[in-house]
């Protein structure tokens, strides 16, 4: 699995042993699967998360075209933060937004942000960029100018922590 590259629709091969990554998607697509409505047409979900907040939005499509309001299932999120954390590369940094697209049934694509600003709504204060890389620290070379900015404190959309 390329986190840089959508993966193809279809059920993934191997087992879940074969790729611990993999094995989570699974996981968080079947609990995903499992609050839809009976006959869902589309699951498209995403994640953006840091080590201190996350958002998620779920968004099920159904076969008249609507869409109901649906909460994201309650045990999602340690599963995502494990992804996050095995999909950590050193001095690159992990993903830190995730889009996943679901149709019957099963079948998914899913792409991973590892370097676009996220674009928090509302937007979130510079420490919890400062946070996460201190979790998940890049090298130079892996830190795109916005984050930059954010980690040095400067400036940019959204509330900002104050400078030391």
């Amino acid at each position: 699995m390329s986190p840089t590259q959508p993966r193809p629709s279809g059920p993934p091969t191997g087992t879940p042993e074969d790729d611990p990554a993999d094995a989570l998607l699974r996981r968080i697509g079947a609990q995903l699967i499992a609050v839809a409505p009976e006959g869902w047409r589309r699951i498209d979900f995403t994640a953006t998360m840091a080590t201190m907040v996350e958002d998620f939005a779920l968004t099920v499509v159904l076969p008249d075209g609507g869409t109901p309001p649906v909460d994201p299932p309650p045990g999602i999120k340690p599963d995502l933060m494990d992804l996050r954390h095995r999909m950590y590369e050193p001095g690159r940094g992990t993903w830190l937004s995730l889009r996943l697209v679901i149709d019957p049934p099963g079948s998914y694509v899913v792409d991973f942000n590892f370097d676009l600003d996220p674009r928090w709504d509302p937007p979130v204060p510079d420490v919890v960029f400062q946070r996460d890389f201190e979790a998940y620290p890049r090298d130079p070379a892996h830190v795109p100018g916005w984050l930059r900015e954010r980690l040095a404190g400067g400036a940019g959309d959204g509330e900002r922590s104050p400078r030391p």
